[in-house]
């Protein structure tokens, strides 16, 4: 076959997994017998410039060129996590293992919460519950932990040096504290906002059949006055939409239409 998973990705972070979004990466090959070969890679795809098939010879070296990249990385990260002693990696493994039973209960108790807090938001109170009880738990955890210089280690690792292909370094615990703030302080136009949301998704559709059906050949700019002003745009969509699937027949009426249910 010509096109193959890569074996690089086995190796590195996604950040070399996304580009398969990106324009196609010709990868640099140097010292080895290899080298002279040349690649492309296409997110996780691995092919020859010339087309043909990458042998079973050369997955050595595609492995080792990927694993250098990787240690690389590594090397010049800002995050701390990957620039600890042996001995300070020794103290996390052995606070980790003489407190393992706390720290799954707690640690499930706080991802579970903030799997949540991450959530497309339908009821922005349970949003703001679910932020403050992820807030909550990691605080909590975090006073533990920090008890003693193992157990720092051990939490700052877990979850104050985080990492993904947009940030090397960040706390786990960002993204709730920062929807808490945005939704605590903007209240009442989130909380608007997504009642809107919700309304549109779950209710208008039906609303507006029901207004159709007691009012036969009701005109369409009246339908308007009906809802709330701000509902005007996602009405007109959704007319247009019932329109062409049929469900509804519009009639041409001067600069609007007349509307009844098929």
């Amino acid at each position: 076959m010509k096109f193959i998973k890569s074996l690089l990705s086995l190796f590195t972070n996604d950040k070399e997994q996304t580009q398969e979004n990106e324009n196609i990466n010709p990868l640099n090959t140097n010292n080895t017998a290899e080298s002279s070969i040349q690649y492309i890679q296409e997110g996780n795809v691995l092919y020859h410039t010339d087309g043909t098939d990458i042998e079973d010879k050369e997955i050595p070296y595609l492995i080792q060129t990927g694993l250098a990249q990787r240690l690389e990385e590594i090397r010049t990260s800002p995050n701390p996590k990957w620039h600890r002693t042996k001995e300070e990696k020794k103290l996390s493994t052995q606070f980790s293992w003489n407190n393992k039973e706390y720290l799954r209960e707690k640690e499930s108790e706080m991802l579970d919460f903030n799997v949540k807090a991450h959530e497309t938001i339908t009821d922005i109170d349970e949003t703001i519950s679910n932020c403050k009880k992820t807030i909550e738990v990691f605080y909590d955890l975090k006073k533990f932990c920090y008890q003693t210089e193992a157990g720092k280690i051990y939490f700052q690792d877990m979850w104050e040096y985080c990492f993904n292909s947009q940030n090397p370094c960040f706390c786990i615990i960002e993204y709730a504290e920062k929807r808490l703030q945005d939704l605590t302080e903007n209240y009442d136009e989130r909380k608007k906002y997504y009642e809107k949301r919700q309304y549109i998704k779950n209710n208008l559709k039906n609303d507006v059949i029901t207004l159709i059906s007691n009012n036969e050949n009701i005109l369409q700019k009246d339908v308007y006055t009906h809802f709330d002003a701000d509902l005007k745009d996602s009405i007109a969509r959704l007319l247009n939409n019932m329109d062409r699937k049929g469900e509804i027949k519009r009639v041409k009426h001067g600069s609007t239409y007349q509307l009844s249910i098929k």
